[in-house]
């Protein structure tokens, strides 16, 4: 059982817009963020247990659980949110689920948002210049049969690339839902996986359970996990990232469209909303907490100007 705090309490004093909400919790299980569409199970060697990459089959699964046993289809109000590789997850599946209820409630959803946490993954190189996190993420797109289940206009916009509709910073470009970015430009996630993440010996054919290293530059180790243990060139250089950040989320013309926004803060953190009160009361962009900016985009219309939710 998920015990809900920040975005999810039931505190009404943390939470207020959607302290009675009904909310569901759902995890993604097959390491695709609800993408993945095999067929057969993945067999691995030296592993009894085989893989099973059928995250499609599990969201869809889910929303007739929901319909079937807990009265989706009466719903008038949605907020789909994700934090991390969920925040990923709402990228990625914004739109899809959104046609999905428009059936699911035989037209009497009134409100359906958007919200991703954390899960603005930057297609960005290590301190070589290699782009290690863009690489495996195309790799498991290809290798999971993703492509039926993400984003089919970016999908048809990228023919030949079609992986990159896998990273936020090219698919949140085609989704037509309301959206609202929240953001660390610091992300403690990436500046340990992306920024300073190596190939572990053999990538793609290594026997390994993961496929990147984190932290992997010696020198900058510390460094990337506790931005306190920089020195003064080590932190001009961590700042890098935070300005490239910035410079890939400003240029989305989507999050300029009316009724979209986003919180774009500067603590090193990742993923808090979901899991502390006291993150999801305390950072501030303009002088407005995660909370407060969230709660203003959700109750202004979709004719709203972006530039009255960006924070």
């Amino acid at each position: 059982k998920h015990k809900g705090k920040g975005v999810l309490s039931s505190n009404c004093r943390v939470n207020p817009e959607f302290c009675r909400f009904n909310r569901v919790f759902i995890n993604y299980c097959d390491g695709t963020s609800f993408s993945g569409d095999v067929e057969g199970p993945v067999h691995v060697e030296g592993k009894e247990q085989p893989i099973y990459y059928r995250g499609r089959r599990n969201l869809d699964a889910v929303l007739e659980t929901l319909t079937e046993r807990y009265g989706l289809s009466s719903a008038k109000r949605v907020v789909l949110m994700g934090g991390s590789a969920g925040g990923l997850a709402t990228y990625l599946h914004a739109d899809y689920i959104h046609e999905q209820l428009k059936g699911i409630t035989s037209g009497g959803l009134e409100v359906y948002k958007t919200v991703g946490i954390a899960g603005f993954f930057l297609d960005h190189g290590n301190l070589d210049g290699e782009k290690v996190f863009g690489d495996q993420m195309k790799y498991i797109f290809n290798r999971t049969n993703a492509r039926r289940s993400v984003n089919s206009d970016c999908v048809a916009a990228n023919a030949g690339h079609e992986g990159d509709c896998f990273l936020p910073q090219y698919a949140i470009k085609h989704i037509k839902a309301p959206l609202f970015v929240v953001n660390t430009a610091i992300d403690s996630w990436q500046t340990r996986c992306i920024f300073n993440a190596k190939y572990l010996e053999g990538w793609p054919d290594h026997n390994a359970p993961a496929s990147v290293r984190c932290s992997a530059f010696p020198d900058m180790a510390k460094c990337s996990e506790d931005l306190e243990e920089c020195d003064d060139d080590q932190y001009d250089t961590m700042m890098t990232y935070m300005d490239d950040f910035y410079d890939v989320i400003f240029s989305q013309e989507v999050l300029r469209r009316p009724g979209n926004g986003a919180f774009i803060y500067a603590d090193h953190v990742h993923d808090p909303a979901p899991k502390s009160n006291s993150a999801y009361l305390s950072p501030t962009a303009d002088g407005v907490t995660m909370q407060q900016a969230i709660s203003r985009w959700w109750n202004s219309p979709v004719t709203a100007a972006a530039s009255e939710n960006w924070h």
